[in-house]
């Protein structure tokens, strides 16, 4: 089976919006199976969408569109793609039924979103007005989904998947397994990774770099195998390997805190609560995750986590020693068994010449031990979102490597 996903909107194409439905379309195919061959974006417009057909309908088994099926004057899926097939738009008397009993007869677009091309199957959408339609045509499977990506992964999980699994043979599905090098650069794993390749030459290794960390994907590696590559990479860079596949580094600073029994705190200035919120998006996260002290200003720096006003005046909120006291402040107001903190500059403004713009106080301290404090790597690009991801993400990373070197185990 060869498959495409064509994703369709002009706020694609302006970047107004992050295309996801092709990832997790993509992902989810992956999982069971099936391979994805192609994926492309196109406007909302005849022209645009009758390119998806007239320069890959020969090519492709199965062709999922994302997009355009509400009801907005620039919703016009449905129309072009029966325009492209010369196939008349007919009102589905059942689904229009079924959408006046749902809403109660008051959804003003119900017959609009109850035309399809003739002879498509409506799938349902139970959280959504557009329901996603199947379409056969000279052999070729046409599948629509709503752009909403709430829409359209229920619609793809209840209907489409199963159907792809059941009409096209899953490939076997090659095993995969990941390990995550904290604070590694791509560049340093280069010659271990193309020595492991050649080694290794039936697994498929790939490299990824995020913030703060570097993932090393393999396809089709047996336990044994991945064991001995795990070997050769913690030897090159140790106390930095995680083995296993975590989606984030806060996935695998949850599944260590709760495997440990451990609990966390954290006070934030110059990240403002982008630590909580990215441990919290998380389900579970309460089993571990106490709460974030987000004190921003030099008053609230005093009066929550007890900061000294002679400390603030002689070096200054953005140091080492106010670091240092939020630290022992996040312990004191809390039973946390971890406690982290930032303290910096993130700019346009602030900086000077002795603290420009990007400098930044991580902290970290285990109950009963020595604080540990240290600057975040310098930025050469110093832009505000960018210092503030790479704080979160520098701080999370080194709170890793601090476990891991005091002994304890990450799953």
């Amino acid at each position: 089976m060869k498959l495409a996903i064509a994703s369709i909107g002009n706020e694609l194409l302006q970047g107004r919006i992050l295309n996801t439905n092709s990832q997790v379309i993509a992902k989810k195919l992956q999982e069971v199976g099936l391979g994805v061959d192609l994926t492309v974006e196109v406007a909302d417009t005849s022209l645009g969408i009758a390119s998806i057909f007239e320069s890959h309908c020969s090519t492709f088994d199965v062709i999922i569109c994302t997009g355009g099926l509400g009801p907005t004057h620039d919703d016009c899926t449905k129309k072009e793609v029966a325009n492209f097939f010369k196939i008349p738009l007919k009102l589905d008397e059942e689904e229009k039924e079924k959408l006046d009993v749902r809403y109660e007869g008051k959804l003003l677009s119900c017959e609009n979103q109850a035309m399809v091309p003739e002879g498509a199957i409506p799938l349902p959408n139970p959280v959504g007005t557009a329901p996603g339609l199947q379409l056969e045509v000279g052999g070729q499977l046409i599948l629509l989904l709503p752009g909403v990506p709430q829409e359209m992964e229920t619609i793809f999980e209840d209907s489409v998947l199963p159907y792809l699994v059941k009409r096209f043979t899953p490939q076997r599905k090659k095993e995969v397994d990941q390990i995550t090098l904290l604070q590694v650069w791509e560049d340093k794993i280069v010659p271990l990774l193309d020595a492991v390749q050649k080694e290794f030459p039936k697994i498929e290794l790939g490299s990824y770099p995020e913030r703060s960390c570097v993932k090393v994907i393999a396809h089709g590696a047996d336990q044994t195998c991945m064991d001995e590559i795990a070997i050769r990479f913690d030897t090159a860079f140790p106390h930095r390997v995680v083995r296993g596949v975590h989606e984030s580094l806060a996935h695998i600073v949850q599944a260590t805190f709760i495997q440990n029994g451990l609990t966390l705190a954290v006070a934030e200035s110059i990240t403002g609560g982008n630590i909580a919120a990215r441990l919290t998006a998380i389900a579970d996260s309460s089993l571990y995750f106490l709460g974030s002290f987000i004190v921003y200003s030099n008053a609230l720096k005093q009066s929550i986590l007890g900061v000294k006003e002679s400390t603030l005046a002689q070096y200054g909120a953005v140091s080492e020693e106010t670091a240092r006291e939020m630290l022992a402040g996040v312990l004191e107001a809390s039973d946390a068994d971890y406690a982290l903190a930032t303290t910096g500059i993130a700019g346009p403004s602030g900086g000077s010449d002795k603290k420009p713009v990007g400098t930044v106080y991580l902290g970290i301290q285990r109950r009963g031990k020595e604080p540990k404090i240290f600057l975040l790597p310098k930025i050469f690009y110093p832009k505000r979102d960018i210092i503030t991801e790479k704080s979160v993400s520098e701080l999370l990373s080194s709170l890793l490597i601090d476990m891991r070197e005091d002994g304890i185990q990450i799953p």
